[in-house]
């Protein structure tokens, strides 16, 4: 990939590299003044499953010459948490592989999305290409349907079984959340990779002992329809920066232990 330097921050000692359509990433002056830089800029970009981005081998080229010594870059990210992030996904699309062979008495195989032995597309991470975020964790040869699997960790919200007047819709069950943003990220990706809602599904995984998956057609619905006839609720975002998440019944889900 290519981008510019963007700016140098007196104060915190740092610039961002900007690429054009992605997210700026960071690198660090290790001088003792600050200056502004006219430089052109490579690196290699790799998107994490949750959405983080990493640069590597990251290279400047300057236009004219240094008088202030040489500019180290350090990654945001080290190559290590690429790898654990990697081998994170391997470990949960073989425990979803479990529990469904388990559920169903027959050899089910969940495949990491990066994957492709299976994939008829493959789709390349560029910088216009901005709803690959919402790229699905794994993959599951489902008779004869392929399907994609979004994968996360899973925590009950019990505030949707009672219900607490006007802010937490009472359903009579403990709901899952999913955040307003990752679903907005989601449906970008099956419009422009032309897959329809029925065949990109969430699984919600609790450990090893069960996982409840839903499909984005029955998500669209709910939000479409309500839950019923209770308009489906918003709990607040992990941060305040973050949107609401919605609260998604649980009953919703088919689960397999």
């Amino acid at each position: 990939m290519e981008g510019t330097i963007k700016y140098v921050n007196p104060e915190q000692k740092y610039g961002y590299i900007k690429a054009e359509g992605e997210h700026d990433i960071s690198f660090k002056m290790k001088e003792g003044m600050e200056y502004p830089l006219n430089a052109h800029v490579t690196f290699d970009l790799i998107v994490l499953e949750n959405s983080r981005r990493y640069a590597d081998n990251i290279v400047l080229q300057e236009h004219g010459p240094r008088k202030h010594g040489k500019l180290k870059i350090s990654n945001p990210y080290a190559p290590s948490k690429i790898e654990n992030q990697i081998a994170e996904n391997k470990e949960s699309c073989a425990i979803i592989s479990a529990l469904i062979s388990k559920s169903r008495g027959t050899k089910e195989t969940v495949f990491p999305f990066n994957d492709y032995a299976y994939l008829p597309t493959y789709y390349q991470h560029r910088p216009e290409n901005q709803w690959l975020i919402g790229k699905p964790s794994g993959y599951w040869i489902n008779g004869n349907s392929l399907l994609y699997l979004k994968i996360k960790k899973q925590i009950r919200y019990q505030g949707t079984t009672q219900g607490n007047g006007t802010m937490v819709p009472k359903y009579g069950c403990d709901s899952l959340l999913l955040g307003k943003h990752v679903y907005k990220n989601i449906c970008a990706f099956t419009k422009n990779a032309g897959i329809r809602p029925e065949f990109y599904h969430i699984a919600y995984l609790d450990g090893e002992n069960s996982v409840a998956i839903i499909s984005l057609a029955q998500l669209n619905t709910l939000l479409e329809k309500g839950y019923n006839g209770i308009a489906i609720g918003e709990y607040p975002g992990k941060r305040p920066d973050l949107p609401n998440r919605y609260m998604i019944p649980v009953t919703c889900f088919k689960e397999y232990r």
